[in-house]
């Protein structure tokens, strides 16, 4: 990484107070520590990143490898690469999200509305469903569009998700079994038990996303604090959504953001080591990919 990225980044980096309410307006900031060097991951493209209890998951959209290691003083450690899924074909695999489920499994969904879960230790897949992308569309007045859809994955229970649209329009959605009511989202709101889904999974509800520092998502993750939060790759940002989505309500409110510094660009991966953020990005295998960025106060 460079010296100006470094240097960017330790000012550029947020520090959040517990007790600040927050603004979309308003970037928080502070002084940070000195930012870990970038990593490369052996995925070309990442585009999906996830945590549970130390352990590290991310995927690409090019390959269907799918890659697991953990963090030792801000380096790669035990990285290992896994191959439960089918060969990615010559327009590449399309994953483009992953996630943990409450019992350990791993979650990964493609663009093209395929969900795969896979064993604890991504040795095989043990259930299969897909998304019904076209019952979004009266929850948002529009028509997703085909390359914007399915850029991040939270589990919520054994049936139910929430995925991000990326863009035209923006908005996170929750998907579920057909004739389910929605349950939204409200801080904490972590699956306890393993993900099981029916053979198709349809939109439930919808919360657009209309915010100056989000013009698109690209990751969808649970921080910490157990708010929802964002990477915006359009807008090169972390934001952060108020801390409860209501069934009924329109939209997702973007409470805080980071800049990220422009050298860092192509952001498609967000996931938190405790309260340090780590990000990954959609760039070749043969450049850094995988970045720890200093801690967040909350």
């Amino acid at each position: 990484m460079s010296r100006g990225v470094r240097r960017i980044l330790r000012t550029a980096l947020l520090v959040l107070c517990a007790a600040c309410g927050g603004s979309g307006d308003d970037a928080i900031g502070g002084d940070s520590q000195d930012q870990t060097a970038g990593e490369t991951l052996p995925l070309r493209e990442v585009s999906g990143l996830a945590m549970r209890d130390g352990r590290f998951v991310a995927v690409g959209d090019r390959s269907s490898t799918v890659v697991t290691f953990a963090l030792k003083d801000g380096k790669l450690s035990g990285v290992a690469e896994h191959t439960p899924l089918p060969e990615a074909g010559s327009g590449g695999s399309q994953y483009e999200a992953v996630a943990f489920d409450g019992k350990g499994n791993v979650v990964v969904m493609a663009e093209t509305g395929a969900i795969a879960v896979l064993d604890a230790d991504c040795a095989k897949v043990i259930a299969s469903s897909t998304i019904d992308w076209t019952s979004a569309n009266p929850l948002v007045d529009g028509q997703v569009e085909d390359n914007s859809l399915g850029e991040g994955l939270v589990v919520l229970d054994e049936t139910h998700v929430l995925v991000a649209l990326e863009k035209r329009p923006s908005a996170i959605v929750e998907l579920g079994p057909k004739g389910d009511a929605p349950r939204g989202f409200s801080p904490g709101a972590r699956a306890s038990s393993a993900f099981s889904p029916p053979s198709e999974l349809v939109a439930l509800a919808a919360w657009k996303v209309d915010d100056a520092h989000a013009p698109d998502l690209s990751e969808l993750t649970i921080g910490p604090d157990g708010a929802l939060w964002a990477l915006s790759q359009q807008g090169n940002t972390i934001v952060r959504f108020e801390r409860t989505l209501r069934p009924g309500e329109a939209r997702a409110r973007v409470t805080d953001h980071v800049n990220l510094p422009s050298d860092l660009e192509g952001v498609e991966g967000l996931a938190f080591d405790g309260d340090r953020p780590v990000v990954a990005r959609d760039r070749s295998a043969t450049k850094k990919n995988v970045f720890v960025l200093d801690p967040i106060a909350l």
